[in-house]
Formats: C-alpha cells, structure tokens, sequence
C-alpha cells in the first residue's frame, strides 16, 4: 500500500510540473498609493525563480529609499524533474521628500540566468498635515491578525517623570523619559533610516547631570490590558536661578509597519510627550560658612598619620556624601593653624551607582606639614549646607584631631653646606680685657664738616616715625575689624596666587573657575560658596558694572561650567589664553573698581 501511494503521489507531481515550473517573475507594488510628504511607505518586491540575482532599488530624487530591506522572506518548494523553486519577498522603507506624482523606475533582476523587468509603479504625494491613518482592518477569519485593532497611537507612546515640581535653586530633579512600543513581533517601531535614535529635548536653565541621559535597564508594562516593551532614561536636573522653569516637551518623528494577513502596511508616527512646569524657589538668606551644596550629605575627616616628625606632612582627609550637585560644593574652610603649614587642597569626584538619581562622593584632601615638635592641634572642620527636606541651612562639624610630632634632631641653628665662616677680627693688645687702645693723633680727634640736610633729617626722623607708625597701626587695626576691606584689599594677590596654580591642577577648569569665583566674591564681599556665573552676572548689572573686563570674566566662568559639568577636562593649551585673559581682566576690573571708590 505504502508502494500504491508513493506512485500515485509521484504521478501527481508529474503531472503538475509544468503548471508549478513556469518561468520566473517580478512584481513590484508601493503599500500606499498616496502617501504625505515626509510619510514614510514601503515598496515590495516579490520575485520567483529557481535562481534569483541581486535586488538593487534605484535612485528617485523625489523620494529617499533605504538601501537595505526592512521586511524580508524566502519560500521554496521542489518540483519533481524540475528542482527548486524560491518565492523572495522583501520590502523597502521610502519616504515621501516632495508633493507630486513620483515614479518609481522600472526594476531589473536576473532570474534563472535572464534579467526580468517589472513594470513602473507610480505613487502619489501630497501635502502633509492630514493625520495619520489607522492601521487598516484585516480579513475576518480564524486566523485575524489581532495587531489589525490597533490606531498608531496605541502602538508607541512617549511619557516624561519628574520626582518633584517644587524645588529650591540647586535642588536636584529626578527626571525619567520613557518610550513605550507594542511587545508585538508583527509590528516595528523606527526612524525612516532605520533603527531608533530618540533626541532628548533641551533643558535650558538647568544643570544636568550626565549631560546626555543615562540609559536605565529595560522593563515591560501593561497598559489597557497590551503588553508594551520600554526602554527608560534618567538625568538629574539642578536649577540654575529662581523662577518659573520647565522641562520642554518631548517629542520624536517615525513610522510604524506592520505585517497584516493583508500585507505589510505603514503609517506616520508622531509622538509627543507634554512639557513639565518647574518652579524655583531662592534660597534663604546664607550664612557667610554656606559651602554651596544644595541636596542631603554626610561629612566625615581622617588625619592620617596620626604620629609625625617635624617637617614631615600628615594628610587630612574630608569626605562629603550625597544626593547634591558635587560640582557646586566649595573646598571647606580650615581654621588656621598653630605651628603648621597647610596646602591648598586636592579634590576628587567619584560618583555613586544610584537608582534614585545622581550620588557622589566629594574629597578634599590636605597636606599638613607641622613646623614645630610637640602636639599638633587640629580643630573641627564645618560644613554647612541647604537641606531642602527641613528647608533649613544645616552645619556639620567634623572632632578635632591632634598629632604627635616628633623633633626632627637638628638644630635651631642652620648652616648652608660649602658657606665660609668670616674670621673674627684680630684685637690688639689688652683688647682680652675689653681696653682699646689710646688715640694720641690730634687730627683725628677733630670734629668733621656737618651737613645741614642730615641735621634736618635728624631733627624730623622721630615725628616722621611716629606718623607712619601710626598709619601702620591703624591701618591693621582696620584689617583686623573692617572684614570686607581687608578681603577686598587682598582678593587681588590672593587671586595672583591661585591662577599660578591653574595650570598644574588636577581639574584646570575647575581651578580656573574658583580662581575668579573667589576674586569677586573677595572683592564684593560676599560667600564664595554656590555663586554660579548667573550670581556674578546679577551682580555685575545690579551694581551697573558694564566693563568689558568684567564681561571678559563673566565669559571664562561660563566656558568653565560648561566643562566642569560636561565632565570635559579642559587641555593646557585650551587653558592658557583663558588664564591670560582672567589676568588682564582682573588687573582692567581691579584698577577700575578703585576709581570709582575714591
């Protein structure tokens, strides 16, 4: 039986032959006959042969077609005598650049060695603005095809998250964007080129950190009962200045296909996700010892060693944790030491893994070198920031250490090694007895010529003494008690000292920027901590300083945020005329805030 039944199966199959072995063909149609400018369609070739060649689409001005195929299926099936024969579907993404008539070129692919043509199809382009169609209803039957009860708007959303709407200047936003798409095979979600490359919009007036938002692991949700596929991104954002500011929408551009028992169909996609309002509030009035930061932390010191010699430094350590900018805190503020030289500090950022936003550790490290043997007493350090939880300026203290330093063995007395000792001079006799020897030459006992200037001199050196004396002392005694003089006298030294340091920074950017933060905020007045260069800016129009020295300042701190939160590490030759300029400017500004003082 199993013989009978092969036979008959074989005879069958013969006999269908010529009708299944035809030659081979080619078709080509456009999923869309009418399509909107920027719309982006589909053009299907479905060739048939034993031997298919290369499937090359032409060039059309008026339309951009992607090189490589979007959809692409392959059947066969063996014909008895005959050999195999391949059914080739593919399917290429066009988008629509013009209104008209456009015509797509005939084809060519060679089929079982011969080149086989297609007929010209012609598609229709007319204005955008009408919305975008609804995927098209599949025939009903047992096998309908379930993406077919969708509109575009169910296939993919976009959605945008902020953890808080209210916020304090230097708060951090939590902020997460969200792309959701169908988890469904059948449909595909792209940009006309192929693939998804989502723009992020602009947040101007913020700080954010990273600058480009950070992709978060993948997840899927369900939404009115469909599972959906999303991908998820996160940036923290801290506001810049007071007032009324907003996350702008987010939006993206793309298209949709879909394989229905239809065939494969594609419609525009605009996706749109609404701007966010975020109101800034300023912060209360700030002690001078605010350090800038803004956010919740923790703050630690170490001093290690604990045993040293003398001339031999020790190292302390600050730690500052938290959810805050760590670009915005300043180094703290040491007390002056007794018996020691201290170094202007290194600082280092290491950021935290966090799921709830950005987290760093900021350290400030300190070399203190101790002068003098005995107990090296080491006070508390302070730390004061804004704590947006209590709304409240919070100030932690670090304990006091104190080191043990060992003499270091040498003398109080110093001498250069290869310096020559003058001899002492050679006395006369009787000189051991502290006599010196009787002048008998009468000449040299005489009285010599006096001059008029040196007796005036004489007679004016005391009062001109006392006089200077006197501008000394109360010039001191207005260091000591006038605060804001005696920093605005020194900010320009100070700030001398601390640009000649710029260069062999770890941070140029940061060293750059804290160099001018500090001039100004000396020169003014006014705590160094948390200025920003829309601070110096206000400052610099509320006290109608129009100077181009000071625009010239202005400019650099911009240029050094702008790297110091991009995470830029700014070269030594892009640093250099930076420094130059700060110099120059400082020097024009300084000369020009004295004449109007006077």
């Amino acid at each position: 039986m199993n013989v009978r039944w092969i036979t008959a199966a074989a005879m069958c199959a013969v006999a269908l032959a010529p009708a299944v072995a035809g030659e081979g063909s080619l078709k080509v149609y456009a999923t869309d006959e009418v399509v909107e400018v920027g719309q982006v369609f589909t053009i299907v070739v479905e060739v048939e042969g034993r031997k298919i060649g290369d499937v090359r689409m032409p060039q059309v001005s008026q339309l951009y077609i992607e090189p490589r195929p979007s959809l692409q299926r392959s059947l066969f099936s063996a014909v008895l005598g005959q050999g195999q024969k391949f059914t080739q579907v593919q399917g290429f993404n066009a988008r629509a650049l013009q209104e008209g008539d456009v015509t797509i070129p005939p084809l060519t692919v060679e089929i079982d060695g011969k080149p086989v043509s297609s007929k010209p199809v012609v598609v229709r382009v007319v204005p955008a603005g009408a919305e975008g169609p609804p995927l098209p209803p599949a025939a009903t039957g047992p096998e309908e095809d379930n993406v077919t009860h969708l509109s575009v708007e169910d296939v993919a959303f976009l959605r945008t998250e902020v953890d808080k709407t209210e916020v304090y200047v230097g708060e951090p936003v939590s902020l997460t964007m969200s792309f959701y798409r169908l988890d469904e095979s059948a449909v595909r979600v792209s940009t006309p080129e192929g693939g998804i490359e989502l723009t992020f919009p602009e947040t101007e007036g913020f700080y954010s950190i990273p600058e480009r938002p950070e992709e978060l692991d993948g997840l899927y949700a369900e939404f009115e009962g469909r599972r959906y596929r999303g991908a998820r991104w996160r940036q923290t954002l801290f506001a810049t200045s007071p007032g009324d500011l907003v996350v702008p929408p987010w939006e993206w551009n793309a298209a949709v296909y879909a394989h229905t028992v239809r065939g494969p169909v594609s419609a525009r996609l605009d996706l749109h996700a609404d701007p966010i309002p975020i109101t800034v509030k300023p912060l209360p009035k700030r002690p001078l010892k605010f350090n800038g930061a803004v956010g919740q932390f923790t703050f630690q010191a170490q001093v290690t060693p604990r045993n040293t010699t003398q001339n031999v430094p020790v190292t302390l350590i600050i730690r500052v944790n938290g959810t805050g900018n760590p670009a915005a805190i300043a180094e703290p503020k040491l007390p002056a030491l007794e018996g020691a030289h201290v170094s202007e500090p290194e600082r280092a950022v290491q950021p935290i893994m966090d799921p709830e936003g950005v987290t760093a550790e900021t350290t400030f490290s300190y070399q203190v070198t101790p002068v003098k043997a005995g107990a090296l007493a080491i006070p508390p350090v302070e730390f004061c920031y804004f704590d947006p939880v209590k709304e409240a300026f919070v100030t932690e203290k670090s304990p006091a250490f104190i080191v043990n330093v060992a003499a270091s063995g040498e003398n109080g007395r110093r001498l250069v090694a290869g310096a020559s000792i003058a001899p002492e001079p050679e006395r006369a006799d009787g000189a051991q007895y502290g006599l010196l020897p009787i002048v008998t030459a009468v000449n040299q006992l005489r009285r010599g010529p006096s001059s008029r200037a040196g007796a005036v001199t004489v007679l004016l050196f005391p009062p001109l003494a006392y006089g200077a004396l006197t501008l000394w002392t109360a010039r001191q005694r207005r260091f000591a008690q006038d605060h804001s003089f005696a920093r605005a006298y020194r900010a320009k030294s100070r700030m001398r000292k601390r640009l000649r340091h710029v260069l062999d920074a770890g941070d140029r950017a940061d060293a750059l920027y804290r160099a001018i933060n500090g001039y100004i905020a000396d020169k003014f007045d006014l705590p160094e901590a948390g200025m920003t260069s829309t601070d110096v800016r206000d400052l610099f129009e509320g006290r109608a300083i129009t100077q181009d020295a000071a625009a010239r300042l202005l400019d650099i701190l911009r240029t050094c945020e702008r790297a110091r939160y991009a995470g830029e590490t700014l070269s030594r030759e892009a640093v250099e005329p930076l420094l130059d300029s700060a110099r120059e400017s400082m020097e024009h500004l300084d000369l020009w805030l004295r004449k109007e003082s006077r």
